[in-house]
């Protein structure tokens, strides 16, 4: 019963200081809510200026750190609780069903980046959305294109693809 008890008493200390954490990280996410109202009231929705991407790509980059924090905590509390109340405890279910959401804003956030332009160059192995560095949130390899016919399947989202090539002469 010893042991119980000292896995409840770890589990419960360790629930609270993660909801603390929690709660400062949604604190921080109100307030970049509110950074993006203010960068969407400076410039006209439909404004597709460098000055206004780069304002709301900025706003939108660190929403994504934020939710990735949010995602890692989440993970570490689910972890935490599994290994206290074990699997199947209504507190473990909870903090799965909140990763869940989590990782389900951190994804829409990305979608938000990525429905705009994106540039990306092989060459140089550099992925931007406006003039914000976009690296960090793509997956795979950089594309390449050999001699002949390249075979390219369109993403979920993506309705139009433009290639840019830079010919060269020796």
């Amino acid at each position: 019963m010893g042991n119980d008890s000292f896995g409840l008493k770890i589990g419960i200390e360790g629930e609270k200081e993660f909801k603390k954490i929690l709660s400062e990280i949604n604190q921080s996410v109100k307030v970049l809510g509110s950074e993006m109202q203010l960068v969407t009231n400076q410039f006209d929705k439909n404004d597709k200026s460098a000055a206004a991407l780069a304002a709301r790509n900025t706003v939108l980059s660190k929403e994504i750190d934020t939710q990735k924090e949010k995602v890692n905590t989440l993970r570490t509390a689910l972890d935490n609780a599994a290994t206290s109340f074990g699997e199947n405890d209504k507190r473990t279910q909870n903090w799965q069903i909140q990763l869940n959401k989590a990782e389900a804003e951190l994804a829409g956030i990305i979608l938000n980046i990525l429905s705009g332009s994106l540039t990306i160059d092989s060459e140089l192995k550099t992925c931007f959305f406006g003039n914000v560095a976009q690296n960090q949130n793509m997956n795979g390899d950089f594309p390449v294109f050999n001699v002949g016919n390249n075979t390219i399947t369109l993403g979920t989202g993506i309705t139009r693809i433009e290639i840019e090539p830079r010919w060269r002469y020796i």
